[in-house]
């Protein structure tokens, strides 16, 4: 997904997980607002026409998937490991009752 990022504006992006004001991330960066807001808008054409509370929320589960696989060693299941030219499946799920899972 962001893979068509480029570096300043992957930064960008990992920012909005914790929602900072574009003050905030202008400030963490070294760039003026404007340029943050430049990035937020071209991250926002190649992401797809997503609002910004949006683009907040996908950056935050992208962080958490990319933090998940950082310390498992793990890829998901979508995303084939770097080399596998196949990809991976999920084992089928067992048959059971139908209803709510006990926790």
């Amino acid at each position: 997904m962001t893979d068509t990022l480029s570096n300043r504006e992957a930064e960008v992006f990992s920012l909005l997980a914790h929602a900072p004001s574009y003050n905030d991330m202008a400030e963490q960066l070294g760039i003026s607002r404007r340029t943050v807001r430049f990035h937020i808008e071209k991250i926002r054409h190649k992401l797809g026409p997503l609002q910004y509370h949006q683009l907040c929320a996908a950056s935050y589960l992208h962080s958490l998937t990319t933090a998940w696989e950082t310390s498992t060693g793990s890829h998901s299941p979508e995303t084939p490991a770097s080399g596998d030219s196949h990809t991976i499946s999920r084992p089928a799920r067992p048959a059971g009752p139908a209803g709510p899972r006990p926790l």
